[in-house]
């Protein structure tokens, strides 16, 4: 039987301009560096509160033949807690409910259980900051929560820089329990999957093309393609390979990245005192 590699980005962020020209250009790059990096699907997560839809809209405008891109965003609960919400229908964009703050970490698992056309997993549990769904609640809620879903990132690249820093002494020794949560964002402990297994996502949470590389491959018959595609994304239940890009250390990505978060914490604390 034919079959086709699958290489899938569960979670990125386009991070394009309000300029449309210079958005789209941006994207086609996005997409010319994905597919130096040999990834044919991404789920396109921008932040719920940085016009999801528009950053969609141009990556699939900009999408290449034999590539495929599904609508989605990083939705921030009230709690503020980061998730990956998605779908293959841009009728994801007009919920009301998933308008940034809106629903509880709860309310939205719930909500998301009960729409057919909607797809979450649980997202960087161990995550550094404040998005955390294990910091802002538990390890009992994560639990309950990833086993509703069925659905966890298992590996998320974006401490990948930092990691090399935080690996000599004496900030290993210094920051030991934070490189610890590092590592586990990275690579999951399979203790933390879920019970029974819907899909596993492995996400570079990228904003600039260089962090690019990590994905989840799944071999597929190629008769499923395109028809099928989303069935793989959402029903892998784990039968792939986790695929980690081995990077070199860049100091001007690590500053830039570490621009982009703190720019995002501004945003969110702007928005929850409106």
């Amino acid at each position: 039987m034919d079959t086709v590699k699958l290489r899938l980005d569960y979670h990125f962020h386009p991070n394009i301009s309000k300029n449309d020209t210079k958005a789209l250009k941006k994207c086609r790059l996005w997409w010319e560096k994905l597919e130096e990096n040999r990834i044919n699907c991404i789920i396109v997560t921008e932040h719920s509160y940085k016009n999801p839809k528009r950053a969609f809209e141009f990556m699939n405008k900009a999408r290449p033949k034999g590539c495929f891109c599904f609508p989605g965003m990083e939705y921030i609960t009230k709690e503020g807690i980061d998730i990956i919400v998605f779908s293959n229908n841009q009728m994801i964009y007009g919920l009301n409910e998933l308008k940034s703050f809106k629903l509880t970490y709860q309310e939205l698992i719930d909500f998301v259980l009960s729409n057919d056309n909607l797809f979450a997993f649980v997202t960087h549990p161990y995550v550094l900051g404040t998005t955390s769904v294990i910091r802002k609640l538990n390890k009992e809620q994560y639990l309950k929560s990833v086993n509703m879903l069925g659905a966890v990132e298992v590996s998320n690249s974006v401490y990948d820089i930092l990691e090399m820093v935080l690996n000599k002494f004496p900030f290993n020794i210094l920051l030991k329990s934070k490189l610890e949560n590092i590592k586990k964002t990275r690579n999951l402990p399979k203790s933390d999957y879920p019970k029974n297994i819907r899909f596993l996502a492995v996400g570079s949470d990228a904003n600039y093309t260089k962090e690019l590389g990590n994905c989840f491959e799944v071999i597929i018959p190629k008769k499923d393609v395109p028809s099928n595609i989303f069935q793989y994304v959402v029903r892998n239940k784990g039968r792939g390979k986790v695929s980690i890009k081995q990077k070199k250390f860049d100091l001007l990505l690590l500053l830039k990245t570490g621009l982009i978060t703190f720019g995002e914490f501004l945003i969110k604390v702007c928005i929850t005192k409106k």
